[in-house]
């Protein structure tokens, strides 16, 4: 399934909560056995502060162990690398590479990043591959932030997207909701690419506001030589884009400012 075409727009009022592009590889022991101090050489002018985290989040022994999953994959460490002001995030372990933005402005800027440290990633360890390349993006949606308070959400978003919400009576509950999400898995062009789409009633942090989330996670499973890595994430943002216009209304658009990219 392919979401219509739209023109190419910038919002000066940026819903974007986070954007995160992971690219997974082969296990490389160097990284898992030691400080990645040449990696952090190339990458300390610019992200200055590092942090040792668990590679992948503590899940219960007895979990791992009915899933029949060796515990010690789960061991693994990973180091996260920030920018000085806390915006751009490097994370590095030994089967992946990821880099995260909060603060996402335009793909041509967060694109030349990726490619900066990806290079330094092949030349430091030789990745030969890639055996899974994903591209997501959260959008929270706050009404409030948006100049549209009290617009309800039938009339923001694609009414195929919210359900039971534009039933009436339905949508004058949602502040009294515990939760009103959905997900669905959707097949894209090529058989080994798919979007995971996610969507529904979020908080913020110290707020009681209602906000919705659209997470768009777009993947790649299997081998991908490096050189058809760009390629590969160009048509991921593309076909974001298009997903998300096609979930938000007219009025919403408009209220975000969107200004046509060249």
């Amino acid at each position: 399934m392919l979401f219509p075409e739209s023109e190419r727009v910038i919002y000066r009022h940026n819903p974007l909560a986070e954007v995160i592009c992971q690219l997974r590889y082969p296990r490389i022991l160097r990284i898992e056995g030691d400080v990645p101090s040449d990696f952090q050489d190339q990458i300390r002018a610019d992200y200055p502060t590092v942090n040792e985290v668990p590679a992948f989040p503590p899940i219960p022994p007895e979990v791992l162990a009915l899933a029949g999953i060796d515990a010690g994959a789960f061991a693994r460490r990973a180091f996260d690398f920030l920018s000085a002001d806390g915006i751009w995030k490097i994370s590095l372990a030994s089967e992946f590479l990821a880099l995260t933005s909060t603060r996402y402005s335009r793909w041509e800027d967060f694109r030349t990043r990726l490619e900066s440290i990806t290079g330094i990633l092949i030349n430091t360890y030789q990745v030969p591959r890639f055996e899974r390349i994903g591209l997501r993006y959260r959008d929270l949606i706050q009404r409030s932030d948006l100049g549209v308070d009290g617009q309800p959400w039938s009339t923001l978003l694609r009414k195929e997207l919210l359900g039971e919400l534009v039933a009436p009576g339905f949508e004058g509950l949602e502040n009294d909701a515990e939760g009103a999400s959905r997900e669905i898995v959707i097949r894209l062009e090529h058989p080994s690419e798919k979007v995971r789409l996610y969507h529904g009633f979020a908080k913020l942090r110290d707020s009681e506001e209602v906000c919705y989330l659209v997470d768009a996670d777009f993947f790649r499973e299997g081998p991908t030589e490096r050189g058809d890595v760009r390629e590969v994430l160009d048509k991921f943002n593309k076909q974001a884009g298009r997903l998300f216009r096609w979930c938000i209304g007219r009025g919403l658009h408009e209220a975000m400012g969107p200004e046509v990219v060249p």
